[in-house]
């Protein structure tokens, strides 16, 4: 995920950017959707990608690929084989054509890992071929520039770069290379060698990324508790990133190469380094607003905190849910204020006397302070608020539990991204309302923070200012200043005396820059006998050495230098007041303007020049003079603000005069007026309070076209808002001005009264949003009814009809789903209907286990798609994957040819499609796996399915390499450690793992049964039945298991019975039952006996039938005809009306049964059990090629049980009546019904 290049892009800072790559060796990429998985698609069209590849008929393949896409930059594939020479050079082939090299396969150090596959490395043939060098190439096509270079060339990595000095030196600020630590090749280079030579051309090594290693032996590995132990083992390669060291000589570097390095360095997740270069260029050239990238980094900063909030539990408070406390003037509402700042510091300077003026009958004031060292401020503050809770040394979750505890109404950010902030709480939200003040310059860029408080001056109507929060402006200066005790007298003007004006600028000396030195030096050029006094408080001026880099960078400015005074910074406040005695004009700085600076010199007599700019950071100055009423003080250019200050300069009776009133003048001013100040706050607080209580959802009326549902028509909640709310909720990385500009094509859209196809659709979209977040299930169901109604009224138009057949497959009406997207598939495909669809909708995506448009990664590219063709194909095949639960048959395979057609690169997609034809046709199986593994490298369900499906072809030496290739992705200390668990299991074991409902299930390691290819393709079992399961079983429930298979039901009923509760598991087939106990042992779950029997209506013995998958076995008699007792086992029955004494049940509450075809039999030997417990229960209605089975329902109605069939996501049961309900309900629930 990339942290600033969205945010780069969506404020235009790349128009202008453009990239060029060389990837040498491009073969290896040539499968996976070129570049712009790794992001760089974001350049389009300025991108231009050169790939070289020895391979002519490759480079034909690949070149002929990227003409069917249609690519919007520029890429072609040239078959030119690179080195250090130019001539004849030997290439050797290997049988696994990736591994041929320059170099010969060095077999007698690949033989000592006999896991590694050495017949990949064995020689084919020689083949001589003509070789060039990168620098030659570039020369012949006049390619003056390669930004970033990737090679990957099997051991001749070296060679590449020795015959490319000349243009890695002149433009190249990234290399991504495959290094070596091990000599695979006869004399190949290694990683050191490499190393060496590109440091000796400026680069430095910045991280690795898929280190790989191989151990000799394949020791065994003994998983306790469901904690894998980590297998080390020799280093083999891995890829290097390394970065032209361009700060090291940041004066002989243009600013636009530093922003390309810092977007690179971004698409490669180095967003360490892309911010330390980002905020090298805001504070260097940040005069200019093509490289002010003040906001970029704190929405990258915001998206960060973000991530790294994992462990907070997400609060997010419905509107709906506000406790109805009484309106703001009737409640007395808990403001609490976040704050490190609780001390001699600007912030607590300026907080302090507002919390004294709160008025604390209406408003109970909480403090959480960060507070290190406690001072005076500190005392002031804890004796002023109402309660005093001191945050240092919590963690996040432990401060949210706290402002929850104190039930806050309005939680106040002081801090902002400062140092020792706590942003993090933030993103929880555990206030209803949430702000920030005072104490940040720009936006938090935390959605969850409601309002940002300023004032008309710092933020103006028509401001154009991005930010994440809605600015809320004070209907005066956003400030008010108490004076410190050691302020001394205003004196008289020292020009007066001196007869030569004297400017100032006591702010701190980071904010200088060459722009705004630039601009005090013509002032003092105009005025040759004035002088300037800089205070520093970065530079030790004592020291000759120090003193003189200073002097020589403002010499570099045009300063005269004796017209310059460089002070240390005061040690004590009485110094620093003094310093104001020898001003007589204070300059503001730009652009970051003063503050408590400004302030001090206006309190102290000394007019302050400031120069306003379009943000809050440029515009402080504007808003503290115009408290006071200086507006002729205010530039609005940097003409204006020399001209203004040569012209005041000349005027020393006027500057006389304002200084000997100004100190009246600040007292009388909105700066000088706490109370009043604190008033416009409350006033503020209470108006957000107000604002939440209008903003509640009104309940939803009944109506074929009601629109109601939707949130209320408010200035801060409108539809489009709620909706930008969802999008950069489920895009973290993207920013509000991002999401504004990507949702402008909805602006016109007519809420209340749609008339268009497309209203329609977007008005249904917002209605499925709050259905989704709703917990409210009847309120869900109303919505969904509500939408329906308004998309039938738009489903002319092929994006609503889509969303309609989207609702259908949401509530388990699947054929339905099906037919109507497959119909809008099939129409847009018309080319006539691609000339018109230029009018895109806004578009729903659900979070559903089983989806295959993941919001984080999809949302933003189909909302950023050219047109709405482009829209409905990536939501068609949502809605055509959501509609077939069984990928794994014919149908499913049809199904996911159709949706390969607009989800080619998704590797879930190619996942299934090998899982599902491996079956068949194993070669195309494989085929379709290794491409999901090219679309993804690191995707680990589909590198655990080459190493099932080589396993069971049987392939020992492939599968043991695919192990392997798991093996050196796996960390247990991962958050996605589950994903990589299976590779600890031992070779020989016949299962394997997969994370399943939040634990680790142990399934067969065979690629032809339903649960291991379900499971590993979707992640989730795919019956819809399962929902119900999930939200009705409860702790200490009772639950049993019949057909427990590997304990899909068995373990999603034991992690919600709990240890107080129980869960029988009854399967027959042995290796099922093994997989059974190994999940029960690493999960750590005793509560779950497991029997190794099938249930029926006896007790003693039967026949099993099997099958090629497991999930296929039935339970047979002997003289059972069609059946080949050849392929049959002898098992052990049982009864469920026996398990009543064996385990002592005095309660069973659910009871799920698949037994393919012998449902009848177990619960015919049942009788008591449903008689005594009358348990809920779940049975398999249609099994296998034995069709639906009425005789199961009609035996367990003349019991008193009703029989349902299930509706997901609205959970209802819906009433089964009649044989042709039957007929399309894999499963049924049958629930007693005492009146019957």
């Amino acid at each position: 995920m990339t942290i600033f290049l969205q945010t780069l892009k969506a404020q235009h800072f790349l128009d202008n950017i453009h990239i060029t790559i060389a990837q040498i060796g491009s073969r290896k990429l040539s499968g996976a959707d070129d570049y712009s998985s790794q992001s760089w698609g974001i350049f389009a069209p300025n991108l231009t990608i050169y790939g070289f590849e020895a391979d002519a008929d490759e480079c034909k393949r690949m070149n002929q690929n990227l003409k069917e896409r249609n690519i919007r930059h520029q890429e072609k594939h040239i078959p030119i084989a690179l080195s250090n020479t130019q001539g004849k050079s030997q290439l050797y082939v290997t049988k696994e054509k990736m591994c041929s090299s320059l170099y010969e396969p060095n077999h007698s150090y690949v033989s000592r890992f006999p896991n590694f596959l050495p017949e990949f490395l064995t020689l084919d043939y020689i083949s001589e071929i003509e070789t060039t060098t990168l620098d030659s190439f570039c020369a012949s096509e006049l390619i003056d520039t390669i930004d970033f270079l990737q090679v990957d060339v099997q051991g001749a990595e070296l060679n590449i770069f020795q015959g490319a000095q000349q243009i890695i030196k002149n433009s190249t600020l990234a290399i991504q290379t495959e290094v070596e630590f091990a000599p695979i090749y006869k004399n190949q280079p290694l990683f050191a060698d490499v190393d060496n030579h590109l440091r000796q051309q400026g680069f430095f090594l910045q991280g690795f990324k898929g280190l790989h290693c191989i151990s000799k032996k394949s020791f065994p590995v003994e998983i306790k508790a469901g904690i894998p132990q980590y297998l080390s083992g020799q280093l083999l390669w891995s890829d290097a990133f390394y970065f032209q060291d361009l700060l090291s000589q940041p004066s002989s570097v243009s600013p636009e190469k530093l922003l390309k390095q810092a977007c690179i360095a971004d698409i490669l997740y180095f967003p360490d380094y892309a911010l330390e270069l980002l905020e090298y260029l805001t504070v260097n050239y940040g005069s200019n607003p093509q490289y002010n990238f003040t906001e970029v980094i704190n929405i990258g900063l915001s998206i960060l905190r973000g991530n790294t909030s994992n462990n907070i539990t997400e609060l997010t408070i419905p509107q709906s849910n506000i406790p109805n406390q009484g309106s703001a003037a009737q409640h007395k509402l808990k403001i609490g204020y976040v704050s490190p700042d609780f001390k001699r510091h600007p912030v607590g300077k300026f907080i302090a006397p507002i919390i004294k003026h709160h008025d604390h009958q209406k408003f109970e004031i909480y403090c959480y302070g960060e507070i290190k060292k406690v001072d005076e401020i500190t005392e002031e503050i804890k004796a002023s608020c109402d309660h005093w809770r001191s945050t240092l040394g919590l963690t996040d979750a432990e401060v949210i539990e706290q402002i929850k505890q104190d039930q806050i109404d309005i939680l106040i950010d002081l801090a902002g991204h400062t140092d020792d902030n706590r942003l993090p709480i933030f993103f929880s939200k555990p206030a209803p309302i949430q702000a920030s003040y005072l104490g940040y310059f720009a936006t938090t860029g935390i959605p969850t923070i409601d309002y940002w408080i300023t004032d008309h001056h710092l933020h103006p109507v028509d401001t154009e200012e991005k930010t994440s929060e809605t600015i809320w402006r004070l209907p005066r200066c956003y400030v008010a200043y108490q004076p410190s005790p050691e302020a001394l007298e205003v004196n008289p003007l020292p020009a007066l005396s001196s007869e030569y004006i004297t400017f100032g600028c006591l702010n701190n000396f980071s904010k200088l820059n060459p722009f705004l030195l630039s601009l005090w030096a013509k002032i003092l050029q105009a005025l040759p006998q004035s002088r300037l006094i800089l205070k520093s408080h970065y530079h030790n001026l004592d020291d000759p050495e120090e003193k003189q880099s200073v002097e020589l960078f403002l010499q570099e400015q045009g300063f005269n230098l004796e017209q310059v005074e460089l002070i240390d910074s005061p040690t004590l406040a009485e110094d620093y007041f003094a310093l104001y005695h020898r001003i007589d004009i204070h300059l503001d700085t730009f652009p970051y303007n003063g503050c408590t600076t400004t302030c001090d010199a206006l309190w102290m007599g000394v007019p302050v020049l400031t120069l306003a700019g379009d943000r809050k950071i440029q515009r402080m100055g504007n808003s503290l003079l115009q408290a006071i009423g200086l507006g002729d003080w205010i530039a609005h250019s940097p003409e204006e603000y020399v001209n203004k200050a040569i012209t005041f300069a000349q005027d020393l009776e006027a500057i006389a005069q304002l200084r000997t009133s100004l100190r009246e003048r600040f007292q009388k001013s909105q700066l000088g007026d706490i109370e009043g100040l604190t008033l416009a706050l409350e006033n503020a607080y209470q108006q957000m309070w107000k604002k939440l209580e209008q903003e509640k959802i009104q309940p939803l009326e009944s109506g074929d076209q009601q629109i109601s549902a939707m949130r209320s028509q408010t200035e801060t909640q409108s539809p489009l808002n709620y909706y930008s709310q969802y999008v950069q909720k489920n895009c973290p990385q993207m920013t509000s001005e991002a999401c504004d500009q990507l949702l402008a094509f909805a602006d016109n859209t007519n809420w209340n009264q749609p008339t268009t196809l497309r209203e329609w659709n977007n008005v249904a979209v917002i209605m499925l949003i709050e259905a989704e977040e709703t917990q409210d299930i009847a309120f869900r169901k109303q919505l969904l009814n509500n939408a329906i109604a308004v998309l039938e009224q738009g489903k002319a138009h092929p994006l609503a009809a889509v969303h309609l057949a989207l609702i259908y497959s949401l509530i388990g009406d699947y054929s339905k789903a099906y037919v109507l997207a497959y119909s809008v598939f099939v129409g847009i495909l018309d080319p006539a209907f691609r000339k018109t669809a230029s009018n895109k909708g806004l578009v729903y995506l659900p979070s559903t286990a089983r989806t295959l448009l993941n919001k984080a990664e999809y949302l933003e590219k189909i909302l950023a798609a050219e047109n709405c063709y482009e829209q409905i194909l990536f939501l068609c095949a949502e809605v055509l994957n959501l509609s077939q639960p069984y990928f794994y048959n014919a149908s499913g395979q049809d199904t996911l040819q159709l949706i390969s057609q607009s989800l080619a690169t998704s590797p879930i997609v190619q996942l299934q499609l090998g899982i599902a034809r491996f079956c068949g046709q194993k070669w195309d199986g494989i085929f379709y796996l290794l491409k999901a593994h090219q679309i993804n490298p690191n995707y680990a369900p589909s590198i655990q399915a080459l190493y099932l499906a080589y396993r069971n072809l049987p392939e020992a030496k492939a599968a043991e390499y695919w192990l392997q290739q798991g093996v050196t992705h796996f960390n247990p200390n991962s958050p996605d450690v589950g994903e990589w668990i299976w590779t600890q299991a031992r070779p020989e074991n016949p299962f394997t793992y997969v994370p399943y409902d939040n634990l680790i299930l142990t399934v067969e390691a065979n690629l032809k049964s339903i649960t291991t290819a379900v499971l590993l393709a979707q992640k989730d079992w795919f019956e819809a039945e399962m929902e119900l399961w999930r939200t009705q079983i409860r702790p200490d429930m009772t639950v049993i298991d019949v057909g427990a298979n590997v304990g899909v039901y068995t373990f999603s009923a034991a992690q919600r019975v709990g240890e107080t509760g129980k869960v029988i598991a009854i399967e027959p087939f042995k290796a099922c039952v093994n997989c059974l106990q190994e999940t029960s042992r690493i999960n750590q779950l005793p509560w779950v006996k497991i029997y190794e029997a099938a249930a029926s209506d006896h007790c003693g013995s039967a026949k099993l039938s099997l099958h090629n998958t497991s999930e296929l076995n039935e339970v047979i008699s002997d003289n059972s005809p069609n059946y080949d007792l050849a392929n049959t086992v002898t098992i052990q029955c049982l009864t469920l009306d026996s398990l009543i004494e064996t385990e002592n049940l005095t309660r069973v509450d659910w009871l799920k049964i698949d037994a393919e075809g012998h449902e009848i039999k177990v619960l015919q030997g049942a009788e008591r059990l449903l008689t005594e417990f009358k348990p809920n229960i779940i049975y398999e209605n249609i099994a296998g090629a034995h069709g639906s089975n009425g005789a199961i329902m009609e035996y367990i109605q003349a019991k008193g049980y009703q029989v349902y069939s299930y509706r997901p996501y609205i959970q209802e049961l819906v009433p089964v009546t009649d044989a042709n309900q039957l007929n399309s309900q894999l499963n049924l629930i049958a629930v007693y019904n005492p009146n019957k």
